[in-house]
């Protein structure tokens, strides 16, 4: 976290979401039609959810992945344009802004706005990331009064992770204090110190 391995995303055009993340309002996506039709269209998920496609009934696009979107896209811009399949093309032009509060154990807590496009990992960039006695393997995510917990090491395993802890607006991110920590040392790959979960042991 604090030499910016992972990048915070302040700017949000020209940015390729994986096909993970989920829409909301505030978004604004764009529809480039180059087949017997042809139409470059941009629209913003309103308030409700909803965009509202001329000519067309208006399509509820809240709470879907980008990539089941591109999906129902195409299925209902098929009825009023004319293309064949790879003359479609979706793309995320703007992604929305939100605020995240990030309390405990970090380098500088706080509430910070940032792109919607930052996942859990990515705002605690904003922070400066866990202290030295900030837990990196219980982090909690706290929406709407229900936690899911954030393990980094399950991250620095497989990068992929991240991209299911992606953030609405007033989420908070909390980081405790570290509960359990060992130093390993001696002819290992990795000697530094470590930090176990509870119920883990020395295997």
């Amino acid at each position: 976290f604090r030499n910016k391995s992972l990048e915070l995303y302040r700017a949000t055009k020209d940015i390729i979401p994986p096909d993970s993340y989920m829409l909301s309002s505030g978004d604004i996506i764009s529809i480039n039609i180059f087949g017997a039709s042809q139409a470059d269209l941009q629209f913003e998920v309103e308030a409700d959810g909803f965009i509202r496609p001329s000519g067309l009934p208006k399509i509820y696009l809240k709470g879907l992945s980008y990539g089941d979107a591109k999906v129902l896209l195409a299925r209902r811009f098929a009825q009023g344009y004319l293309f064949n399949k790879g003359e479609f093309a979706v793309s995320l032009n703007t992604a929305r802004t939100m605020t995240i509060n990030i309390f405990g154990e970090v380098e500088q807590p706080g509430s910070y706005s940032i792109s919607a496009i930052n996942t859990a990992f990515n705002a605690l960039i904003a922070a400066g990331g866990p202290t030295d006695i900030g837990s990196v393997r219980n982090i909690q995510l706290i929406r709407n009064g229900k936690s899911r917990s954030i393990d980094v090491f399950a991250f620095m395993q497989d990068p992929t992770v991240q991209y299911d802890f992606y953030l609405e607006n007033n989420d908070i991110l909390f980081v405790a204090p570290v509960d359990r920590m060992i130093s390993l040392s001696g002819a290992v790959i990795r000697p530094m110190r470590y930090e176990l979960k509870k119920g883990e042991d020395l295997s």
